[in-house]
């Protein structure tokens, strides 16, 4: 099953890689991507063994899972979990290509 996202999640937060380089870099990337798993992770539901990568701001994640063949190697699907069921389904990745409105 394919899922076509809700307007509002089209206004996603992508979540950053730290960068130590300099102290701008550091600030920017405060909530980066190891820090917003670890949030993740503590909320009724969540896949333990999903990453997320950005979320809407209403509690909704887009998250990466493993591809089955190693734990530490994520499938280049991108998934929708859905923080009222618990349940996640795959991206249609129609709405989220260049161009897109």
């Amino acid at each position: 099953m394919r899922f076509q996202p809700q307007p509002h999640f089209r206004h996603r937060k992508l979540f950053p890689i730290q960068d130590r380089t300099d102290q701008n870099r550091l600030s920017r990337t405060a909530n980066h991507l190891v820090l917003e798993a670890s949030n993740a992770r503590e909320r009724p539901g969540f896949p333990a063994e999903a990453v997320p990568i950005a979320e809407n701001g209403t509690g909704d994640y887009l998250i990466l899972l493993p591809d089955g063949s190693h734990a530490a190697v994520f499938g280049p699907t991108v998934h929708y979990w859905d923080h009222e069921t618990g349940e996640y389904v795959e991206l249609d990745d129609q709405p989220f290509r260049s161009g897109a409105p």
